[in-house]
């Protein structure tokens, strides 16, 4: 699976930019995207349940979602106004098409 993110009035390059760094996020942690969606989906479950019983197997690397996230906008958005930087990307999972 791959990335995607969505900030308006970004420009393909800059999307290209959010993206690489929100990667390297990933590959510097040694996990996949899926792997970081996955435990953040996990921890988010816990926090719902009232945080009973043992945390999430995966929640040593639930953080790397929300800093591929971070990392996206900051690269994405270098150089903008401040009051235009978004506070997320809104990075998503993609799945490639099978062509």
């Amino acid at each position: 699976m791959s990335i995607t993110i969505h900030i308006p009035g970004a420009k393909p390059e800059e999307i290209v930019r959010g993206l690489l760094a929100a990667q390297a996020v990933f590959d510097k942690a040694g996990v996949t995207p899926l792997q970081a969606a996955e435990a953040q989906y996990d921890m988010e479950g816990w926090d719902i349940q009232g945080f009973e019983g043992d945390g999430p197997d995966n929640s040593d690397i639930c953080d790397v979602w929300r800093e591929a996230n971070a990392a996206a906008v900051e690269a994405c958005c270098i150089g903008w106004p401040k009051d235009k930087v978004p506070d997320t990307a809104e990075l998503e999972l993609a799945r490639q098409s099978l062509r």
